[in-house]
């Protein structure tokens, strides 16, 4: 958690254009960038603004505890060893949220079967930040997010949406993927 996180009842949260929830330097990097201050996840509903869910490690940033507390958007982001992972952009109910892109990956085994068993042997290593994640990377994930959230709350389409951007940590380079725009998908239902 973000050394600047505060515990704040959800009511209070509606006041910005997101909810940034509180989880190292690009959450707060991102908060910054929109003028609000990171939280840890409040024991209520999140409002219905955006939420801003970004990682410094390589762990599941839209949790289930999170899932069930969402009532809006949900941008999640996460570090791998030399990547930053930015959405897709979640909307409950709409195709192209974080479930349909983790399938997607499913879909490339054998590779994703043995990336999948690295993670689960050193998780413990790969929850930490990236020695990857510089200055320079970390403003350059905050940027792309907070555009989003702007974006969203200017009542456009955030680039995120049925779509991945990956930032690799070595050029800065960033590339989008589709993640999934069947019709038919819907996010995880509520718990």
């Amino acid at each position: 958690m973000s050394e600047h996180a505060a515990t704040v009842p959800a009511t209070a949260l509606a006041t910005g254009p997101a909810t940034v929830l509180a989880a190292g330097r690009i959450a707060d990097a991102v908060a910054d960038r929109l003028g609000v201050r990171p939280v840890q996840l409040p024991g209520e509903d999140l409002p219905a603004a955006p939420t801003v869910a970004a990682m410094d490690g390589w762990s599941e940033a839209v949790t289930a505890e999170l899932r069930a507390r969402l009532t809006g958007p949900v941008l999640p982001a996460r570090t791998e060893p030399d990547t930053i992972v930015i959405g897709p952009w979640e909307t409950p109910g709409e195709p192209g949220c974080a479930l349909c892109a983790a399938r997607r990956q499913t879909w490339a085994a054998p590779r994703y079967e043995r990336g999948e068993a690295v993670r689960e042997r050193h998780a413990e290593q790969l929850a930490a930040p990236s020695p990857l994640l510089t200055a320079d990377a970390v403003r350059l994930a905050a940027a792309l997010i907070a555009d989003d959230v702007r974006s969203f709350a200017g009542g456009g389409r955030p680039r995120t949406r049925s779509t991945v951007l990956t930032v690799d940590l070595h050029d800065l380079s960033v590339t989008p993927t589709g993640s999934c725009r069947t019709p038919s998908a819907r996010s995880a239902p509520r718990a």
